[in-house]
């Protein structure tokens, strides 16, 4: 639905009817604006539209209508400049209880009724859609909680929703960057379809046919057209999970697609232009692989024009009591005694949520009415974030950890045996997880934990890939 407005405001924009419109808060901060130039991220700094207007929009509550306006100078004030700067009619209508929709004319004279009437229709709709969003994202998984963290970030998510630049999700695993990223597409009112690219699973050899696409001839097995990951997000969003285990050599390709638009499927001789935004996540410091010439930085650069930085739930404690109660169904009707709650409450948890909805969910499945404080440490201390539990089916897991710890490689332990079916598919999917959490969710650095070496990277993803064996928790 905010896609559809803003697409009617930029038609009005191209008929002439409308010279700016924009979006700020009741803080001054400008969510988005089409039209005419506007410098700045805030109206008390910005340039560009009548500051009049908008310092008594924000001193007040009610609808405005002013005629005859200036716009505003390097210095933040209305000043009498030329005629091409003067404004002739600009309306400023309060949205929710802490946004603002301004609209001016520019040159043009007065808004006709005919404007007037779409312009009200746009309000009360974006209104209604601002509330829902504001309402509905208390009770989602990623952003529940009631902490001045999870306050600002639901605020970021609303302000970020209706913009259309690439936005950077930066936090530990498990902190909800994926939920996050899902609610920005969903709230953009976006057409196409929010498509996840799980980078680190891709090997370096197929990254740019997975993103791409390619045309049927391409290569050898190429026997017909393949979409791209990028084509199946036409007009919707892209989210680039864990964006740092992206290439150096693909990066500048990327970095082109998402300044232009423009790609080009391998083995097709023209290029083609895509609407798809583009959402990133990485749970590494960025700066200091660019720092360390591990990511490029012009990349780095784009792809952060808006970013959100998840805290780990150790810094907000606060939240744990309400992410349990939200999710309190996992544990299947049982009551909890007071001690549960002591447990929950003290510890640290190094997985984040993903750590504390798996927990409930084995606490539901494994444990007896009451809950009490000894039985739900048990659960905690044994966590895949610290000793996994042997699990019912994945004995074979186990025996392979003691043959990698005992020096033998990845090939040895876990490839030939799943090869002669000795293994199954769960307990190979049980060991890269557990190395992955180890290792912070890096491929890169859990060929170390399987006694391999650098140069079999792209030989132990390709077999990942080529097997489905990326865990998907």
């Amino acid at each position: 639905m905010v896609q559809r407005i803003k697409r009617k405001v930029w038609q009005m924009l191209e008929e002439k009817r409308v010279s700016l419109a924009m979006i700020y808060d009741r803080d001054g901060y400008i969510l988005w604006h089409h039209g005419r130039d506007v410098t700045g991220k805030s109206v008390h700094q910005g340039r560009g539209f009548c500051f009049d207007a908008v310092q008594a929009s924000l001193a007040g509550r009610e609808k405005m209508i002013t005629k005859g306006c200036r716009i505003s100078s390097r210095e933040g004030q209305g000043q009498p400049l030329s005629q091409e700067a003067e404004i002739r009619s600009v309306i400023i209508q309060p949205l929710n209880s802490r946004y603002f929709f301004y609209i001016d004319s520019g040159l043009a004279e007065e808004f006709s009724a005919e404007d007037r009437r779409v312009f009200q229709v746009i309000f009360e709709i974006l209104d209604e859609v601002l509330d829902h969003i504001r309402h509905s994202q208390k009770g989602v998984g990623g952003i529940t909680g009631s902490s001045h963290h999870m306050s600002e970030i639901r605020e970021q998510v609303l302000r970020f929703s209706v913009e259309d630049e690439p936005v950077l999700l930066t936090g530990e695993t498990g902190v909800g960057k994926n939920h996050i990223a899902a609610l920005i597409h969903e709230y953009s009112g976006r057409s196409g379809a929010f498509v996840v690219a799980h980078t680190p699973a891709i090997p370096e050899n197929l990254i740019e046919r997975e993103f791409f696409g390619h045309r049927k001839g391409a290569f050898t097995d190429a026997c017909s057209d393949r979409k791209g990951l990028i084509a199946s997000a036409e007009g919707g969003t892209l989210f680039l999970d864990e964006i740092t285990e992206v290439p150096v050599s693909f990066q500048a390709k990327l970095l082109r697609f998402i300044e232009s638009g423009m790609y080009r499927a391998l083995g097709d001789v023209q290029e083609q232009l895509a609407d798809v935004r583009v959402i990133s996540a990485s749970n590494q410091d960025v700066a200091s692989l660019v720092a360390s010439k591990k990511f490029r930085k012009d990349l780095f650069y784009r792809i952060q024009v808006l970013q959100i930085s998840i805290p780990p739930l150790r810094e907000r404690p606060d939240d744990i009591r309400e992410l349990v109660e939200s999710h309190i169904h996992f544990l299947k009707g049982k009551e909890v005694t007071r001690g549960f709650w002591d447990v929950v409450l003290q510890h640290e948890w190094p997985g984040n949520i993903r750590e504390l909805l798996t927990i409930l969910k084995r606490a539901g499945i494994l444990l007896e009415s009451p809950i009490t404080a000894e039985a739900i440490r048990y659960i905690v201390d044994h966590s895949c974030y610290r000793e996994r539990i042997v699990e019912p089916g994945e004995i074979g897991a186990e025996e392979t950890w003691r043959r990698l710890k005992s020096g033998e490689n990845f090939w040895e332990a876990v490839r030939t045996p799943y090869l002669k079916r000795e293994l199954n598919r769960r307990e190979v999917v049980t060991v890269i997880d557990r190395a992955l959490r180890l290792r912070r969710g890096r491929y890169r650095d859990v060929i170390e934990l399987f006694n391999l070496k650098g140069n079999e990277y792209k030989k132990f993803m390709n077999f990942v890939h080529q097997h489905r064996l990326r865990p998907h928790v």
